[in-house]
């Protein structure tokens, strides 16, 4: 791999830099189109290239690049049906085109994704079970399968899905507890799926009630790690949906000064994650900031 993707946010000079790198790995890959390595590293210029773009809110370039990635490990896969790590990152590009979908509000679209992914991923673990990449990757198309579902108003199937997802990340952070990225965005973000699909599977407010529980201590158990990935935006939409499912539960328990302050965090999160860099936030987190932010608007009116 020659080159490595950046958790900053500069989107605009990381596409400036890329296309450079896009234009040799072309003139490469097309000098030597059966040099698996050639093809291998224009698929990851594409794919970084559809990452930068997707943080710009760009998402039919996003998409167009995602779609060009995959299209090189279909023909890679062709050639070599047994190239394990093509047929991992062609699961990957199917995520990701999933994600695309969901920010265009296409969750039928996205489910087609991800229930393939989901069919490629199964032998992919069957066969390397010691590769816990695949598991990982298996967790975040069962969490984005859950909010798709949530999205298409199907809430059961959403929450067997998210199940899934929660077994497999508590399945990675026992595995090593030391890894942040599985303890922080990966078990919280399928925690919270998991706790929004009950929460929609309640048939009245005190059922609503004791679904949305769990993210009391899910905003406490995502708050030291939150420090530990200061510049991490998945961390951080993590914790601050946290902090809206809980300040739900605490208002709902008429401990309105809590939840204002459960609130309040996660707008603050959210604000620290935004003045991390120039790019905005991704549609999803700026839509926690909404939320939370009416929420406190909201509590504000009725004390008056």
């Amino acid at each position: 791999m020659l080159f490595r993707s950046s958790q900053e946010h500069h989107a605009d000079q990381a596409v400036a830099a890329f296309s450079g790198a896009l234009q040799i790995m072309q003139a490469r890959a097309l000098a030597a189109p059966q040099d698996r390595d050639r093809q291998w590293d224009l698929a990851q210029i594409h794919a970084w290239i559809a990452d930068t773009e997707l943080a710009r809110g760009r998402l039919d370039a996003a998409m167009d690049h995602r779609l060009t990635e995959r299209a090189i490990y279909d023909a890679m896969l062709a050639l070599h049906p047994a190239d394990a790590a093509a047929a991992s990152s062609h699961v990957v590009n199917r995520l990701k085109v999933a994600a695309i979908l969901m920010a265009q509000r296409q969750p039928a679209a996205a489910l087609r994704e991800l229930t393939q992914a989901a069919s490629e991923i199964e032998p992919l673990m069957t066969a390397q079970p010691d590769v816990v990449d695949n598991r990982e990757e298996a967790s975040k198309i069962d969490i984005l399968l859950a909010r798709a579902r949530l999205a298409q108003h199907d809430p059961d199937a959403a929450s067997a899905a998210a199940g899934q997802a929660v077994s497999l990340a508590e399945a990675l952070v026992g595995k090593d507890p030391t890894v942040v990225d599985w303890q922080g965005p990966l078990l919280g973000s399928a925690r919270i799926v998991a706790i929004q699909a009950a929460a929609v599977q309640a048939r009245d407010a005190d059922a609503r009630r004791i679904a949305l529980q769990p993210a009391v201590g899910e905003v406490a158990r995502l708050s030291g790690l939150v420090q530990a990935l200061p510049h991490d935006r998945d961390m951080a939409h993590a914790a601050a949906e946290a902090d809206l499912l809980a300040g739900d539960d605490l208002n709902a328990a008429s401990r309105v000064d809590q939840a204002r302050a459960a609130w309040t965090a996660g707008v603050q999160i959210l604000r620290r994650a935004q003045a991390d860099g120039p790019d905005p936030l991704d549609a999803d987190s700026q839509a926690v900031m909404v939320k939370a932010e009416a929420r406190l608007a909201s509590s504000n009116t009725s004390r008056r």
